[in-house]
């Protein structure tokens, strides 16, 4: 049996992936943070999350053409209109706008705690720390956001960093939710950061590394001997066979226990975003992380689509 036959007869088998809040690692503080946050969903276990981290990971350009969005109240609108199981953003925001109460009940916050701007060239890429666990416990938050770049000369830097965080956030019984995201000059040189090799890599390294839930890309479809023959990563050429959703869940079932979020990226129409994230509920995610699909439509529509968004997620499609 080929390698390509092997793996498909694998992925036929079943989802070895399974995350839920009685899996061990999962203390008491956790389980409670994470309860208030599927409770806030209202999904039952499965998560929508929206994110506004872009004004630092993007800067102002994503508000360009939807300049609602520029004000951080219109996220939390959204978020706490929508119910949405939390909003993520960083320390600056969440001090300004989420401490307001008729946020902070009803929205639960993800203090991203590290990021960068999009100046520099991600040949080197490493989110230094803006925040710390200790402003996360301050302002109530129910988890921490933090960034890893697999694949960059940074990454010794990188998962030192996070070491410091997950040892923290463990003593304060907060859960870590990682953007696992391959990205960096060896990324690219060694196949492509959006390819299987690689996020199935940054999937299977937030799941070794401590994080309880993660957040990746759907690989992106590659020519065939997109890996180099010579490279580690030339195993992967025998699978680019395989369909999106087959590659989807082969990263998530390198996550194991460790809960898997799929990023929106940019935005897309109704029917594409829609069926994203079809695809990735078959493949077996546990939730969704959507920030420009979302706050980049006018509030209507945006509750419109949270609403079908929804339904998907929890199989009412």
């Amino acid at each position: 049996m080929s390698r390509l036959e092997n793996i498909r007869e694998f992925l036929k088998k079943g989802r070895i992936h399974k995350f839920s809040l009685n899996n061990p690692h999962i203390n008491a503080k956790k389980r409670n943070h994470l309860q208030r946050m599927f409770n806030a969903g209202r999904m039952k276990e499965k998560f929508l999350f929206l994110p506004i981290d872009h004004g630092i990971e993007h800067g102002p350009g994503d508000f360009l053409d939807s300049p609602w969005a520029s004000n951080p109240e219109y996220q939390l609108e959204l978020a706490k209109e929508g119910k949405y199981s939390a909003i993520a953003m960083h320390i600056g925001l969440a001090e300004k706008y989420w401490q307001k109460k008729q946020y902070r009940r009803t929205v639960p916050l993800i203090l991203k705690i590290n990021g960068k701007t999009n100046i520099p060239s991600d040949e080197e890429a490493i989110s230094p720390l803006t925040g710390t666990v200790e402003d996360a416990l301050k302002l109530g938050a129910d988890a921490v956001g933090y960034t890893l770049y697999v694949g960059s000369p940074k990454q010794y830097e990188d998962v030192l960093q996070f070491l410091g965080v997950r040892l923290k956030a463990e003593t304060a019984g907060l859960p870590i939710i990682m953007w696992a995201y391959p990205r960096g000059k060896f990324a690219n040189e060694k196949g492509g950061k959006d390819t299987i090799a690689f996020v199935a890599y940054a999937t299977r390294l937030a799941h070794e590394l401590g994080a309880d839930i993660c957040k990746i890309n759907i690989p992106k479809p590659v020519e065939a001997g997109k890996y180099n023959e010579e490279g580690q990563f030339k195993k992967y050429n025998e699978l680019l066979e395989l369909s999106v959703e087959e590659q989807l869940t082969w990263a998530i079932i390198n996550a194991g226990s460790t809960g898997v979020l799929i990023s929106g990226g940019s935005k897309l129409g109704d029917k594409d975003m829609l069926d994203k994230v079809d695809l990735a509920v078959k493949a077996g995610v546990d939730g969704v992380i959507f920030g420009r699909n979302m706050w980049q439509r006018p509030f209507k529509e945006a509750l419109e689509i949270t609403k079908k968004v929804k339904d998907v997620l929890v199989g009412n499609r």
